[in-house]
C-alpha cells in the first residue's frame, strides 16, 4: 500500500497534499516525477522573491516565495508520535488530530497553472 506524505510549513502551519495537485502521495509518486506539479508548487513556494521579475510574480500569485526560509519537511502517515502524545505530525498537520494545519493545496495550484501559461507550458 505505501506510506503518504504531505509537504507542511512548520512556521505558516500550512500544508500541501500532493494528491490535491494532481501527483500520487508516496514519496516516489510526486519526488521522482518530472515536471510534477508538486515539485513546481514547492519551487515558486521555496524561491525568493528577488528571483522572480516583477510582472512575473503578480501573474502566479501572493504565495510565490511565501515558504522562503521557513521550516519546511516531508512528514509521511507512518511517522512516530510526537514526544508525549499518541499522533504524529502527519495526524496533526492534515486534521486527524487535536489541531490541523491549512491545506493551501487548491490555491498553490491556480499559482502554478499560472506559471507554466506564463511559460506556455502544458
Amino acid at each position: 500500500m505505501g506510506q503518504s506524505y504531505v509537504i507542511a510549513n512548520l512556521d505558516k502551519k500550512e500544508f500541501l497534499d500532493p494528491h490535491n495537485l494532481g501527483d500520487g502521495s508516496k514519496l516516489q509518486e510526486f519526488a521522482f516525477r518530472d515536471h510534477g506539479t508538486t515539485n513546481v508548487a514547492i519551487a515558486l513556494l521555496l524561491a525568493k522573491r528577488s528571483t522572480f521579475p516583477g510582472a512575473e510574480l503578480e501573474s502566479v500569485g501572493g504565495r510565490a516565495g511565501s515558504w522562503c526560509g521557513n521550516r519546511i519537511a516531508i512528514v509521511g502517515l507512518y511517522d512516530d508520535p510526537l514526544p508525549d502524545r499518541k499522533e504524529n505530525l502527519f495526524e496533526v498537520i492534515t486534521g486527524m488530530g487535536s489541531e490541523s494545519y491549512s491545506n493551501i493545496s487548491m490555491e498553490v495550484l491556480e499559482m502554478v497553472r499560472a506559471y507554466l501559461a506564463a511559460f506556455r507550458r502544458p
